[in-house]
C-alpha cells in the first residue's frame, strides 16, 4: 500500500495541531499539579466532625500513605471566605471504590471560632471533609482541586490539583 506525501503531510499536521491544542488547553483550563504550593500556609485543627485513623491535610499533597484494610482516612481542606475573595475545594473523589469504600460522601463542614456559630453568622472558614474506608487491598487516589475566586480577578482561577495515593494492605 503506498501513502501519498500529501495524506502524510496532512496526518502530521494533524497530529502537531492536536499536541499544540492539547498544550494550550492544558496551560489554560487544567489545574497546576505542584503539591508544594498547597502546603505554603500553616494548617489550622481539622474540623472535629472528621473521624478517622488517619486525617489528611493540605500538606499531604503528592504523598503515598499506606494503611490496612478496614482502616478509615478522613480528608479535610480548609477553605475560606473573606469581603470580595475566597479559596474553595472542588471535586474531591476517590479513584477506585473497590479499594477505598465511602464513609462520608464528600460535603463543607462549618468552622466557626465558637460553637454554636452564633445565629446570622457568615463563617470565614467551611471546610471541605470526606471519610473512606479501605475495603480492599489495591491502590486509589483521592483527588480535589483548590480554586481561588474573586478579587480583582472576578472569577475563579484554574486551580491546583491535590492528590495523595492510597496504598491498601
Amino acid at each position: 500500500m503506498r501513502v501519498s506525501r500529501r495524506a502524510v503531510i496532512a496526518i502530521a499536521s494533524i497530529a502537531w495541531f492536536a499536541a499544540v491544542g492539547y498544550g494550550i488547553y492544558a496551560v489554560v483550563f487544567a489545574p497546576f499539579d505542584d503539591p508544594a504550593y498547597l502546603c505554603a500556609e500553616p494548617v489550622e485543627y481539622p474540623a472535629a466532625s472528621v473521624s478517622a485513623e488517619t486525617v489528611l491535610r493540605e500538606c499531604a499533597a503528592g504523598n503515598t500513605y499506606t494503611i490496612h484494610r478496614g482502616d478509615t482516612i478522613g480528608v479535610d481542606l480548609e477553605s475560606f471566605s473573606g469581603v470580595d475573595t475566597s479559596r474553595q475545594w472542588s471535586a474531591l473523589s476517590v479513584s477506585d471504590g473497590y479499594v477505598l469504600s465511602t464513609v462520608r460522601a464528600p460535603s463543607r463542614v462549618i468552622q466557626c471560632s465558637s460553637m454554636p456559630c452564633p445565629s446570622g453568622f457568615s463563617p470565614q472558614r467551611t471546610d471541605e471533609v470526606a471519610v473512606y474506608a479501605a475495603a480492599h487491598t489495591g491502590l486509589a487516589t483521592i483527588s480535589a482541586v483548590e480554586q481561588h475566586c474573586g478579587g480583582n480577578r472576578g472569577g475563579c482561577d484554574k486551580g491546583y490539583l491535590w492528590h495523595v495515593t492510597i496504598r491498601v494492605d
